[in-house]
């Protein structure tokens, strides 16, 4: 597990994603779960910053925020939940779901960051986009 010595970004989360679904494709329960862990670390880290600068539209930063819950309880899923082994959890199938939900989740924010700079109340289109993410 690496040390990240600034607040995790997306990229940091998504290498760290990465190392989750090596460990669960190599079987390596020990690493799996320190990856685990140090993604649990980073990601609360991430999303603690990120409530700081929330979107000001109450619509928007609600979606953002159901994003950020649904992905940190499926890292606690992984990380926490019932299994016997490597084998029992079916971690790479899981390893590959907390990547998606990272990808998608990291698009989310990336237009609710933006269309927030760019004046929410003229383009109400981007929170009906937003809302197809989901």
């Amino acid at each position: 597990m690496v040390q990240v010595d600034h607040l995790p970004s997306h990229l940091d989360l998504l290498c760290i994603a990465t190392r989750v679904r090596a460990a669960a494709v190599a079987g390596d329960d020990d690493a799996l779960h320190s990856e685990l862990c140090g993604l649990r670390n980073a990601l609360t880290e991430h999303l603690r910053a990120e409530r700081l600068d929330a979107p000001t539209n109450e619509s928007v930063g609600r979606i953002v925020l159901e994003g950020q819950q649904r992905l940190l309880r499926l890292v606690d899923g992984l990380l926490f939940g019932p299994r016997d082994g490597v084998d029992d959890c079916n971690c790479l199938v899981r390893a590959t779901e907390v990547d998606i939900a990272l990808r998608r989740q990291a698009r989310l924010e990336s237009l609710a960051f933006g269309a927030e700079k760019r004046d929410l109340s003229r383009t109400p289109d981007v929170i009906h986009r937003l809302g197809q993410t989901r």
